[in-house]
């Protein structure tokens, strides 16, 4: 018999939903209870740890060893690369399943989604040719090891990565005045530059000047990845003789020569403006809490950035600690990415549904590290709400939720949407899924459900 919906629910368990749901990717049964003792101090403990699971990511190929094996294709021409593609396409989807089960089995599934964040940041597609066994290798190199650390580090970090300078084919930008320049091997190229002030730091609150991203392009000369018959082919190099030599003026401040060490100056003084702070926390809220955040929680996520000395888990601190992150009003919209996860962790699905997760993604319209443009995936929710997008959503949501009967226990369906939403949970979803006809037409409305669409 099913029982009539709670009349209260115990002190912290809706704090502790929007907890996993807003800030994870969804509960798991039973989750909701031991979050609910302190689900502030749940996701605050995640940022202590170390986002780089080891028992997960043991075995898998090693960037040098990627690096190599394309850049000596590359060297070789498309007939080689081509081959390159189909024997690295079976090690690629491999690790695709590798992080899916990874997100699916997480016991730390904010620390989770702030790589997947800072991943879509610094968006790196595999639809483009020159890197694409590369992005997981980013992931791994950048993103993962400097989760907590400092903005001006992570980003420093990702510009030098061998998959950054070759995606805006950084590689091969040699300065007019440089020696190989003056041999008439100059060619300059300002694409990285540009991604830096327009995509990484600034963002679209403040349009660099032509000479900001000339200078910037100037500073990037030399940075490189060793070629094919160097030693250890496809690593960064510095190239003394590409380098564009004498001094630099960027955002009003002159640099002088100092090779490799301006760049690295400009990314510094780049990752400390109030701008690029102001920028990426908007974002950082955005991707998390809602499209318009209120200046109250980007002030707080600012405060935790500057007295963390530039910290990223500072702002992360900031914005779980600002009240304006806990409204019971479900704002975003989940990606497909979000929904096809915590549907799986709502039905208790462990690694051996990753391919199944994959091809939702990719039948839902986000494909892991397929993102269409350098700018990575929208965070708006109109991004997602496409009538044929909701239609395709629903349908799959059908389709698993047929599935998904045949795994769940035999408690009643509307114990277990408590179970995963608690207080989110209205009575009127309560009361549709109470009426449904059998198991997979209740979890059908579960999930097409707004408190579970939506975060």
């Amino acid at each position: 018999m099913v029982q009539p919906y709670p009349k209260q629910f115990p002190p912290g368990l809706r704090d502790a939903a929007i907890a996993a749901s807003r800030f994870g990717y969804g509960a798991r049964a039973g989750e909701l209870q031991g979050i609910s003792a302190d689900p502030q101090g749940w996701l605050l403990a995640q940022l202590e740890e170390s986002a780089v699971p080891t028992d997960y990511f043991q075995g898998l190929p090693e960037t040098s060893e990627i690096t190599s094996q394309l850049v000596i294709a590359q060297a070789s021409g498309d007939p080689a690369l081509q081959a390159l593609r189909r024997s690295r396409s079976t090690e690629s989807q491999a690790e695709a399943k590798v992080h899916a089960a990874y997100a699916m089995a997480t016991g730390a599934p904010f620390r989770e989604r702030l790589v997947r964040f800072w991943c879509n940041h610094f968006s790196l597609s595999a639809l483009n040719p020159r890197i694409f066994p590369l992005t997981y290798a980013f992931e791994r190199d950048v993103i993962r090891p400097n989760l907590r650390g400092s903005f001006v580090n992570l980003l420093t970090e990702a510009v030098r990565h061998p998959a950054m300078l070759l995606n805006f084919e950084n590689a091969r930008s040699i300065g007019a005045y440089s020696y190989a320049g003056l041999k008439g091997a100059a060619a300059l190229d300002d694409r990285l530059a540009q991604a830096i002030l327009k995509l990484y730091t600034f963002g679209p609150q403040r349009e660099p000047t032509p000479k900001d991203i000339f200078s910037l392009a100037k500073m990037l000369t030399g940075w490189s990845v060793t070629g094919p018959e160097e030693p250890n082919p496809g690593s960064f190099i510095f190239r003394p003789k590409w380098h564009e030599p004498n001094a630099k003026y960027f955002l009003e401040h002159s640099f002088p020569p100092a090779g490799v060490l301006e760049a690295e100056a400009a990314l510094d003084k780049l990752g400390r403006t109030e701008q690029a702070a102001t920028y990426i926390a908007t974002q950082m809220a955005q991707y998390f809490i809602t499209d318009t955040p209120p200046s109250e929680l980007i002030n707080s996520m600012l405060r935790g950035f500057t007295d963390g000395a530039n910290s990223l888990a500072g702002m992360a601190k900031g914005m779980v600690t600002s009240e304006a992150a806990w409204s019971p009003i479900q704002n975003k919209i989940k990606t497909p990415e979000d929904l096809v996860l915590s549907t799986a962790r709502a039905l208790g699905m462990g690694g051996e549904a990753g391919s199944m997760t994959l091809r939702a993604q990719r039948v839902l319209g986000q494909s892991p590290k397929h993102a269409p443009s350098p700018e990575g995936w929208p965070q708006q929710a109109g991004a997602w709400i496409a009538p044929q997008q909701m239609m395709d959503r629903l349908a799959w949501t059908g389709a698993i939720a047929r599935r998904g009967a045949a795994l769940m226990p035999d408690a009643p369906v509307t114990e277990t949407a408590l179970d995963i939403l608690g207080p989110l949970l209205s009575p009127v979803t309560y009361r549709r899924i109470a009426v449904a006809a059998d198991r997979g037409e209740g979890l059908a409305v579960l999930f097409a459900s707004p408190e579970f669409q939506r975060r």
